[in-house]
C-alpha cells in the first residue's frame, strides 16, 4: 500500500467522529433516510417472515421414522391413487413396526373439506382424513392423544377433530352435527399431537370416508413406521423390486416440508421484487438527501480541504454516514418486526389446498437479509452522492490565488 494511500485511510479514521456527529446535527435528513430505510427493511421483512414461519412449521411436523406411500409421481397426497391390494402387499415388507396384532399399515383417505372459520366470513379448508385404528396408533408415536370425548366409530359417519381446528372453525364443539358431502357427520372427539399442523385435520373411519366421497376401492396414502435400525431406502428397495408396486416412498418430514416449500418459495418470490422496487425508491431518497446534505455542507467541506484532508478520504466520510443511517434504519425496521410480528400467528393455503396456521418467524437470517439490503443501499447511495465532492484539494494557497 503506498504512503498515498496509508495517508488517506489516516486522513479518513480522523474524520469518523466527524461523519458521526454530521449524522447527528443534521436531524431531519437523518431522520428521511432511516425512513426511507426502514420502509423497504419492513416490507422485507414481513415476506421472510412468512416465509421462514411457514417452512419451519411444516418441517417440524413430520418425522423420519414415518414412511409414506403416494401413488407414483403423484404431486399431492390428495391427488394420490393407490389400489387396496398395495396395502396387503406392504403388510410383508421388511423393517416396519407393528401397529396392531394385525397390520403395520395404515391406509388412508385423504380429502379436502371447507367449512367458516368462527367469527368470520371466510371458510378454512382442512383436510378430512379416513383411517383404520392403526392410523391412531400410529399417530400415538408422534403425541396423539384424545383430550375431550371418544373415537370415531368404524361403519359411522363420527368424526374426531384437532384441538387448533376447533380452536378455528365453527361448529366443532363436542356433540355438534356437520354436513359434509351430503352426510351428517357427529363431532365425537378431540384430539391434541405434538405438533400444532398436525391438529389441523379431521380424523374418521376410513370406509365412512370413501362412502361419502365415493373413494371406493381407494386409498391416497398409506403409512407405517420404520423399525429401530431399519432405513428408508430399505424400504424403497422392497417396494421397487415388486413391479405390483406404483407407489413413491418418502418420510413423513419429506411430505411435509414439500407440502410447504414451494408455497414458501412463492412467498419469497413476490418478497423480493417488491423489496428490490421499494429498495429503488429507497435509494433515490438515499441519494437526494445526501446530495442536499453535501449541498449545504459546502463550506465546511472547504475548511477540512483548507486543513489538508484528501478528497478521497472525505468521501469516506460521507459513505460511512450514509452506511451509518442506512444500517440504523435496517436495524430499527427489523427490530419493529421482532417485536410485533415474531411470534403472531398468521394463516395461508398450503398445497393441499388446506388452510395451515403458522407463526411468523423473526430470526437471524431475516435481520442478514435486512443488513445486507440496507448495507447495499448505503454503499450504493453513499458512492454516488459523494462523487459531488470537488476531486481537486482546496489550499490556502489555492484560495489566496
Amino acid at each position: 500500500m503506498s504512503a498515498e494511500h496509508v495517508g488517506t485511510l489516516s486522513q479518513f479514521a480522523a474524520l469518523i467522529p466527524v461523519a458521526i456527529g454530521n449524522a447527528l446535527r443534521a436531524r431531519w435528513a437523518s431522520a428521511t433516510t432511516i425512513g426511507c430505510v426502514m420502509l423497504s427493511v419492513i416490507v422485507l421483512c414481513s415476506f421472510l417472515a412468512m416465509s421462514r414461519g411457514f417452512y419451519a412449521a411444516g418441517d417440524s411436523a413430520g418425522s423420519d421414522r414415518m414412511a409414506v406411500m403416494l401413488g407414483r409421481q403423484a404431486p399431492i397426497e390428495i391427488e394420490s391413487d393407490i389400489d387396496p391390494a398395495e396395502a396387503v402387499l406392504l403388510e410383508r415388507a421388511p423393517g416396519l413396526s407393528m401397529l396392531s396384532t394385525t397390520s403395520k399399515v395404515s391406509p388412508e383417505v385423504v380429502v379436502s373439506v371447507s367449512r367458516r372459520a368462527k367469527g368470520f366470513a371466510k371458510r378454512i379448508n382442512s383436510t378430512l382424513r379416513g383411517m383404520r385404528p392403526e392410523g391412531l396408533l400410529l399417530r400415538e408415536r408422534q403425541g396423539f392423544k384424545l383430550v375431550e370425548g371418544r373415537v370415531f366409530r368404524p361403519g359411522v359417519y363420527e368424526m374426531i377433530v384437532g384441538r387448533k381446528l376447533a380452536e378455528r372453525v365453527s361448529g366443532l364443539e363436542l356433540g355438534n352435527k356437520i354436513v359434509l358431502s351430503g352426510k351428517t357427520w357427529t363431532v365425537v372427539g378431540v384430539f391434541t399431537m405434538s405438533n400444532s399442523l398436525l391438529e389441523s385435520e379431521y380424523y374418521a373411519d376410513v370406509q365412512s370416508v370413501q362412502t361419502a366421497f365415493d373413494r371406493h376401492n381407494q386409498y391416497q396414502s398409506l403409512y407405517a413406521w420404520l423399525e429401530p435400525g431399519a432405513t428408508l431406502d430399505g424400504l424403497r428397495s422392497f417396494v421397487e423390486a415388486d413391479p405390483r408396486f406404483q407407489v413413491d416412498v418418502l418420510t413423513q418430514r419429506d411430505l411435509y416440508r414439500d407440502q410447504v416449500e414451494d408455497t414458501s418459495n412463492v412467498i419469497m418470490y413476490l418478497g423480493w421484487p417488491l423489496a428490490f422496487v421499494l429498495t429503488i425508491g429507497t435509494f433515490a431518497g438515499v441519494l437526494n438527501t445526501m446530495l442536499m446534505v453535501i449541498e449545504g455542507r459546502k463550506r465546511n467541506l472547504s475548511v477540512l480541504m483548507m486543513l489538508g484532508f484528501a478528497p478521497a478520504a472525505i468521501r469516506l466520510a460521507v459513505l460511512l454516514e450514509t452506511l451509518l443511517l442506512t444500517v440504523t434504519g435496517a436495524l430499527l425496521g427489523t427490530l419493529l418486526m421482532y417485536l410485533f410480528v415474531d411470534g403472531r400467528a398468521a394463516t395461508i393455503v398450503g398445497k393441499y389446498y388446506a388452510t395451515v396456521e403458522y407463526t411468523m418467524k423473526v430470526d437471524w437470517s431475516v435481520l442478514l437479509n435486512a443488513l445486507g439490503l440496507a448495507i447495499t443501499v448505503g454503499l450504493i447511495g453513499g458512492a454516488f452522492s459523494s462523487l459531488a465532492i470537488p476531486s481537486y484539494r482546496k489550499t490556502p494557497a489555492s484560495r489566496s490565488a
